[in-house]
């Protein structure tokens, strides 16, 4: 009972088409508490958009080209910057306050509060003096820091010398061609990692790296993908079962 809304609703309330009549509100037989009974009714798209939040539908409503749109009541509050109250459709003595926008601002400055605690995102490559003999990967790509967990690795095609290698689905640097190897000495390569839990975050960044002649050790220290900074703090909301 501490979230703003109830759990989510049903898969058989969910529709296209909502024609209940304005301050609906459902009414569940049986139910001890009526702020239950509240909470499932405002997690619906009837409830929200009628009675229990004191809506005539539409929450937004446009005014032509050029003129600013009109917000429903409860997501402004009540224009003095406190939240708006609107009673109870099957309980008189209660009372339910709204200031829907300032919800929403709390929950991005938490978002950005966030963001700013943690190290930004940085494409790095585990190693860039190659033994070509090597029977593993030559190197490692990976994103140290930043929020996002899973990327795709990739090497643009025709960029600087990324013809010459490949890398597998896990950032596994290898020889395109093991069978014919190529010239000892300096080389370059661009990479490219991309997000892949939709935000459409890519980064890219060129590596020089130095082809190892037989015999020849390596001066500079590996970097281990596994060290990343610390967790970043929990994300907290004052709405932890929002829904919509």
């Amino acid at each position: 009972m501490d979230g703003a809304v109830g759990s989510r609703a049903p898969e058989w309330m969910e529709g296209p088409v909502a024609n209940q009549p304005m301050g609906f509100s459902y009414d569940v037989p049986g139910v001890r508490m009526n702020l239950a009974r509240y909470k499932m009714s405002l997690s619906t798209c009837s409830g929200c958009h009628t009675g229990d939040t004191g809506t005539s539908f539409q929450m937004v409503k446009s005014k032509g080209n050029r003129n600013k749109a009109s917000f429903a009541d409860f997501m402004v509050g009540n224009g003095r910057g406190g939240r708006r109250s609107v009673g109870d459709n099957k309980n008189s003595n209660e009372k339910h306050e709204f200031f829907d926008l300032q919800g929403r601002e709390v929950i991005v400055r938490d978002i950005l509060n966030l963001a700013e605690q943690v190290d930004a995102a940085r494409l790095r490559l585990s190693r860039v003096e190659l033994d070509l003999n090597s029977t593993g990967h030559l190197a490692k790509i990976f994103v140290r820091g930043g929020v996002i967990g899973d990327w795709k690795y990739e090497l643009p095609v025709n960029a600087l010398d990324n013809n010459l290698f490949r890398v597998d689905e896990d950032g596994g640097l290898f020889l395109q061609s093991p069978d014919s190897l190529p010239s000892h000495g300096s080389k370059q390569i661009q990479l490219r990692a991309t997000a892949m839990d939709g935000t459409g975050v890519v980064i890219e960044r060129p590596y020089s790296l130095w082809l190892l002649k037989p015999g020849e050790s390596r001066l500079a220290q590996d970097l281990d993908p596994s060290i990343q900074p610390n967790n970043p703090p929990p994300l907290a909301t004052p709405r932890p079962n929002r829904t919509h």
